[in-house]
């Protein structure tokens, strides 16, 4: 094991900049150095050419690799990612089949990821027979470009937080069946939630 991202590289806030890690081509090498005879690159939040440092440091042929990554790499490396269009297919179909037919996704940032993941959503609706405006993005024109855990985290329990207060009426009353709310991932759910206990 090579933890790339030790802790005297981290910042007063825990986080490692890319460029602030130890180099992958040195890490590798430190590997082949200890006799390794298979390797596992785990890059969930990697950049999208880091699959081409992992195969000009190791001979795969020699070495089997996999990566294991937030996005599809070009062969011949072996790799294990993240469907991101199912997952968000997953979350609405979810949510339809629990008598949810008006939802809200949730949406931080324009990363290609999360417009996967609204692809997907999106998908769910039109098999499910629901009209297109059942699933509404919120905000409709995201701030920001690319996703930041800490800004996105503050921006969603902000946004959540005001949707609790001023659509509440509109989302959970009413004769119609209340809003689902599909967040992209962990840290937005976990935002979600604690705005509604916040609120609630």
């Amino acid at each position: 094991y090579f933890e790339r991202y030790t802790d005297d590289l981290r910042s007063p806030s825990g986080i490692v900049e890319e460029e602030n890690a130890i180099p992958l081509e040195k890490a590798i090498a430190s590997l082949k150095a200890s006799g390794i005879g298979a390797l596992a690159v785990v890059g969930l939040c990697d950049a999208k050419d880091m699959s081409s440092e992992v195969v000009s440091a190791i001979d795969i042929e020699q070495i089997p690799t996999v990566y294991i990554s937030w996005h599809e790499v070009q062969p011949p490396l072996a790799q294990v990612f993240y469907d991101n269009r199912y997952a968000g297919y997953q979350a609405a179909q979810h949510l339809i089949s629990r008598g949810y037919c008006r939802n809200l996704f949730i949406v931080p940032c324009n990363d290609t990821w999360l417009t996967e993941r609204i692809v997907g959503a999106r998908i769910a609706v039109r098999q499910a027979g629901l009209p297109d405006d059942s699933l509404q993005l919120c905000p409709a024109e995201p701030v920001q470009i690319h996703y930041s855990p800490q800004i996105s985290a503050s921006s969603v329990f902000s946004l959540a937080k005001d949707l609790f207060t001023t659509r509440a009426d509109e989302m959970f009353g009413g004769p119609a069946s209340p809003w689902g709310i599909i967040a992209p991932n962990d840290d937005t759910a976990y935002a979600i939630r604690d705005a509604a206990f916040d609120t609630c």
